[in-house]
């Protein structure tokens, strides 16, 4: 980016040459510039008024543009780039050449700012569109182009051929052009033409409102702020910067709240890109190994009657500078730019989180493909800017956030990455801090004591940093890979010595907390897995034999199917049936659920002896020890949550059609039952996580209540409409492993009521609480069981919103009330104080309502 000031013997250069040049387009006058006068008005007073000939109006207007122009240079700061821009006063004006018209384009924006009510981060999408620029007349249409694109005809390229640029992206055929018309987005008027045929636009007025396709109100919508259009008064354009392949706009607009007499305020930021002139050749996507992609509905399929949508995936173009080596450096490697907001003491280990992807690159075929620079400083290069999209930046953003983010910016066409941004806000210091001191701690001792050392933090902010720059390369989460390796090998020293914690860094497995203290595990930090290198080499490495997408199809196949002989290459993407597989999680480690949250849990009492320590010091207050005590409750939380994902649940074996393989298992009931008598051992009081030191220094009252909910929130889990459905189907698809739903209550009411068994039986606080909500769950969904439902919603949908309408809810629920009634009845006279007795004859009066009013029969006595 080059900004200056005209200086004037350089405007009346350029004056002097527009002068010269007969145009003969006429033009609309620059805004708030001054107006050329007629001919008859210009001349002296004492010249004879004479008929003006075409030449002369031809020069008249060359002239007036001339001034126009030369008016804009010199009170404008203007900036180079693929669109020369004019900054003057409150106007923004564009130059767009004449050979950028009908060139592809790719326009991305996104929220830049928001307020403080707002529910997200900055760089959340607002839209994006493939656009070209068209002249008509004196206005330049922004015509959308992404509709077009989303229907293609693949193309097939006779043996011997080259495939063109068109073959090679599968690009639009003219029959389909017919019913794809591109919509005119924008309209902006030609405000002048420069002497090289660059049109003059002004678009101040555009970017200063809500564009349509590019609005925030949806946005601001979802977080509960109704809007009802800019304001014009208060938006503005922040700023414009030109680069040599993209332009940056930043609307600051102000929204008026609907019904309220405030307002909001957002900064929009959008980005338009120039596309490559020579498309990449995509790659096809396959199910079985996670890329981001483009999808298209296909309408020149051979393998199918009409369309069928296919897939690209996302990722960089990398070409062998040596096609004929096993290991090449690329022509042109990936390079992230460490931006110059960096704390230097972190610097060296985003460049390793950079770096450790070269391993993967390398099982592609390629050497150096992947490195990390600093930024030049400022003195270096003033002009370097990281909205520059020839450059990939990892930024340090310094907001409340604990988070961190590695979109990209890729071309439409092709799923091509022309760049990437990783974003990492400071506050994620915070949470890795908390995930490691949390799951860590009991087996490494660096951990027991906060803040972590700044060589622990640095390791862990690499991987952070790392697991984003595998998105920004293209990848997606590995939520299967987190629950590949069995316990005794995340148990083992010599295994997780060489394979870390999970097979993938992509995965949320985070850091090992299912090794003990004796077991002698050191390596407690995920890195760059087999899975990875795996998903690297599938998607990056040369077919140089194919010249089209289907035809590297064959050789895409025989790589995925090594997943077959090699689990630690297997993957679980973020899809429907994730929600029902017990083998893809997020937060957790190991393949048994329920001995990896025994173990973590087990860790985390031992957290609790020390969590005193660590988070005080003397004079400091309490709330570090807060903020870890909720930490460790969600934690324990998360594991017990897994577990119940077996009860119902349907592992997942990716594959396709005609490979042998059946995709979808049902877990067999043993398991079930084992999750939910796991499940119900850990809904009585744990006395661990109410220790003391820890509950006597978090506040006066309502110190309990977080552990409380907590319980509650499993039994709910377990009392799901979407669990017995789940329950339901599985009694008709596999009857030998079905878990009928009489047995299932029966299973969770024995264990919530274990008590009733005792020869005086006593029920603690917490206990009483949690059976009053089995009541009064049962009550709610059995009242809702006969209601109306929405008959719109069928399917996944109604399974997920259900109360257990059209399951066998009803008539569990009454039978095993019955036998709990009778259990009550027959414990009362025994309870070892007046509280529990209480507790027990009004469980009772609540079932005898829940059952019709009357008191229910003494069924299996004794038994609940």
């Amino acid at each position: 980016m080059n900004a200056r000031r005209h200086p004037l013997t350089i405007l009346l250069i350029v004056a002097a040459a527009l002068l010269l040049t007969a145009c003969t387009v006429a033009v609309q006058p620059l805004p708030g510039a001054a107006t050329a006068q007629p001919a008859s008005e210009a001349a002296a007073p004492d010249a004879p008024a004479a008929p003006a000939s075409e030449a002369d109006e031809a020069g008249q207007a060359a002239a007036s543009d001339a001034d126009l122009y030369a008016e804009l240079l010199a009170n404008s700061v203007t900036d180079t780039g693929l669109i020369t821009t004019h900054h003057m006063g409150e106007r923004w004006f564009l130059e767009i050449p004449a050979d950028l018209l009908g060139r592809e384009l790719f326009w991305y924006s996104e929220l830049a700012e928001m307020p403080a009510s707002f529910v997200g981060v900055a760089g959340l999408q607002v839209g994006s569109r493939m656009v070209k620029f068209e002249r008509m007349n004196d206005r330049i249409f922004v015509r959308d182009l992404s509709d077009p694109l989303q229907k293609r005809s693949t193309l097939p390229v006779e043996p011997g051929d080259q495939p063109t640029s068109e073959e090679k992206q599968e690009q639009v055929s003219p029959a389909i052009e017919a019913f794809s018309l591109p919509t005119v987005l924008a309209a902006l008027p030609i405000a002048g033409e420069t002497p090289d045929g660059a049109l003059v636009i002004d678009v101040t007025d555009v970017f200063a409102s809500d564009l349509t396709d590019f609005s925030a109100v949806p946005m601001l919508g979802m977080s509960g702020i109704q809007v009802v259009g800019a304001a014009p008064d208060r938006s503005f354009i922040q700023s414009i910067k030109t680069f040599p392949r993209n332009l940056e706009i930043r609307s600051f607009l102000t929204y008026n709240v609907a019904g309220d007499i405030s307002s909001t305020s957002v900064v929009v930021s959008h980005s338009i890109t120039l596309l490559p002139d020579d498309p990449m050749m995509p790659r096809f996507f396959d199910p079985r190994v996670g890329y981001f992609t483009i999808s298209f509905d296909d309408f020149g399929a051979t393998d199918a009657a009409g369309s069928v949508v296919r897939e690209f995936i996302n990722r960089y173009r990398l070409e062998k500078a040596d096609p004929g080596a096993e290991l090449s450096d690329p022509v042109k490697p990936i390079v992230y730019y460490i931006d110059r907001n960096w704390p230097d003491k972190w610097r060296p280990y985003i460049k390793q989180a950079v770096e450790d992807w070269q391993v993967a690159f390398e099982a592609a075929g390629f050497s150096n493909a992947i490195i990390a620079m600093d930024a030049p400083s400022v003195e270096e290069d003033p002009d370097w800017d990281p909205s520059d999209t020839r450059y990939s930046v990892i930024r340090w953003v310094e907001q409340p956030h604990e988070n961190a983010m590695g979109p990209n910016t890729h071309d439409p066409r092709t799923g091509e990455i022309l760049s990437a941004h990783v974003l990492v806000w400071s506050d994620v210091l915070k949470l890795i801090e908390q995930w490691y001191f949390t799951q860590a701690s009991a087996i490494d001792p660096r951990a027991q004591t906060l803040p972590l050392p700044d060589d622990l933090m640095g390791r862990l902010l690499r991987y952070a940093v790392s697991h984003e720059v595998g998105h920004s390369i293209g990848l997606r989460h590995n939520h299967r890979a987190s629950q590949v390796f069995t316990i005794e090998q995340l148990r083992d020293p010599l295994f997780t010595a060489e394979y870390g914690t999970t097979p993938s860094i992509m995965s949320y497995g985070r850091f090992n907390y299912i090794a003990q203290p004796e077991d002698g595990v050191t390596n407690i930090i995920p890195q760059i897995g087999p899975y990875d290198r795996f998903a690297i080499h599938w998607g990056y490495t040369p077919i140089p034999d194919a010249r089209t997408p289907g035809e590297e199809w064959p050789t895409l196949n025989a790589w995925a199917e090594r997943q077959r002989d090699d689990p630690f290459l297997v993957f679980g993407g973020e899809d429907l049936a994730s929600m029902v597989d017990p083998n893809v999680l997020t937060e957790n480690l190991g393949s048994d659920r329920i001995e990896a949250a025994r173990l973590g849990i087990q860790n985390l009492e031992r957290v609790m002896g020390h969590i005193v320590g660590a988070t005080t010091y003397l004079g400091s207050d309490y709330s570090k020890l807060a903020e870890m005590y909720d930490a460790v409750l969600g934690q324990r939380y998360g594991w017990l949550a897994a577990a119940i994902k077996l009860v119902g649940g349907v592992e997942e074996d990716r594959t396709l059609a005609g490979l042998g393989n059946v995709e979808f298992h049902r877990v067999p009931r043993e398991r079930q039952q084992a999750a939910v008598a796991f499940i119900l051992e850990n809904l009585q009081t744990p006395q661990a996580f109410l220790a003391p030191d820890v509950m006597d220094n978090l506040a006066a009252f309502a110190v309990t209540s977080s552990l409380a909910d907590q319980q509650h929130g499993l039994l709910d889990r377990l009392l799901s409409g979407f669990r017995y459905n789940l329950l339901a189907e599985q009694a008709v698809l596999d009857p030998a492993n079905a878990y009928p739903l009489v047995d299932y209550l029966g299973d969770i009411q024995a264990g919530l009521f274990a008590e009733l068994q005792d020869p005086a039986p006593q029920v603690d606080p917490m206990r009483r609480a949690l059976q009053r909500h089995y009541l009064s769950v049962l009550a709610q969904q059995m009242q809702a069981f006969d209601g109306p439902s929405d008959p719109s919603v069928t399917g996944a949908a109604a399974f997920l919103h259900s109360d257990g309408q059209g399951t066998d809810l009803r008539a569990a629920a009454r039978y095993n009330l019955a036998r709990l009634a009778g259990a009550l009845e027959a414990a009362l006279p025994a309870a070892a104080d007046a509280t529990t007795a209480a507790h027990l004859a009004d469980l009772h009066a609540t079932i005898a309502e829940m059952l019709g009013g009357a008191s229910p029969e003494n069924t299996a006595a004794g038994q609940p």
